[in-house]
């Protein structure tokens, strides 16, 4: 009995954890200033403008939107396309962030720098929106950072 209480407790403690994957790929600019952003749609979390804040408060300048989707711009360091699933939870209700997915694209090349998805687990809570958009970046960013000095060490 013991045994299934506890396999059941850890079950749904696993099912309550987000889940979260960053991948690291081609080299990062060596300066991130200027950003082409993708936009969410429909928005009901206003998530868009949390990432555009976010964004500001590291000092980078929006240019505009990813044409088309294009991975790449003349006019930006880095294309960032950005996704996120929004959910209502009809027993509350109340919309809720289900899973965030954010690519940093060089934009002179093309190339994915750094993938980054996040998702509520089954049994999700309701996250900060501000507060979670804020450590995703950080990771993102910390990753960036560590890419970029692991180059200048190597040169």
């Amino acid at each position: 009995m013991k045994i299934a209480i506890f396999s059941t407790a850890l079950l749904l403690a696993g099912c309550a954890t987000p889940t979260k994957n960053l991948m690291v790929g081609s080299t990062p600019p060596k300066e991130i200033k200027k950003v082409r952003v993708t936009t969410v749609s429909p928005d009901p979390l206003d998530l868009n403008t949390v990432m555009k804040d976010e964004l500001s408060k590291r000092n980078m300048t929006i240019v505009g939107a990813a044409p088309n989707n294009e991975m790449k711009a003349d006019d930006a360091d880095v294309v960032i396309y950005f996704h996120a699933d929004e959910m209502m939870d009809f027993m509350i209700p109340k919309w809720y962030v289900k899973s965030i997915d954010i690519d940093f694209f060089d934009a002179k090349t093309g190339t994915v720098i750094v993938s980054n998805r996040w998702a509520a687990g089954q049994y999700h809570g309701y996250p900060d929106k501000n507060q979670l958009m804020s450590e995703i970046l950080n990771e993102i960013f910390a990753k960036i950072k560590e890419r970029q000095n692991s180059i200048l060490q190597s040169n």
